[in-house]
């Protein structure tokens, strides 16, 4: 064989195996970069849902306390109920973001959510039976009011932790 083709033959081998490296490197880097989008998408979803039960319960904890500074001042009727109204909205908006919370998980994160929203549903109810003249719901409400008090901080805690554990089971590989 003559130097020269033996000199083309061998460049376009190479040739060949340089575009072959090329292209399962790209796919690599590419696949790679899919599952750290991913990634990054989940969490930020987790911490979409997390921040909105944050926000929903906060908001629930502070009518609910001006609520009862109200009634122990024996505020009017109408502020009382202008109040209450103001806390079955705020309920509401916890009620929407507790199921958000349930999908994006994990367990522990879900099943703290649940039990928030459990004690809020709780003082809207005994503050209902309050109001319709049975006795000894205030202080049922506001022990669930004051669960949730503790409860909110534990749920922050636990929601950190599944935001920062990149773990395969917080944060599962996309299926290919």
């Amino acid at each position: 064989m003559d130097a020269g083709l033996a000199a083309l033959l061998g460049t376009g081998i190479g040739g060949v195996l340089g575009a072959g490296g090329t292209l399962g490197a790209a796919y690599l880097t590419g696949r790679t970069q899919g599952r750290s989008q991913h990634v990054h998408w989940r969490r930020q979803g987790r911490r979409d849902a997390y921040s909105n039960l944050i926000a929903a319960v906060t908001a629930f904890r502070h009518e609910t306390d001006l609520y009862f500074g109200d009634r122990d001042r024996e505020a009017p009727p109408e502020q009382l109920a202008h109040r209450r109204e103001r806390m079955e909205g705020l309920w509401a908006a916890i009620r929407a973001a507790v199921p958000v919370v349930l999908v994006e998980g994990p367990a522990d994160v879900a099943d703290q959510a649940m039990k928030i929203d459990h004690c809020a549903e709780n003082v809207i109810i005994n503050l209902d039976l309050a109001e319709g003249g049975t006795g000894g719901h205030f202080a049922e409400a506001h022990s669930n009011l004051v669960a949730i008090n503790w409860g909110l901080p534990e749920f922050a805690e636990l929601a950190r932790n599944a935001l920062d554990t990149p773990d395969s089971k917080t944060l599962p590989e996309p299926q290919d």
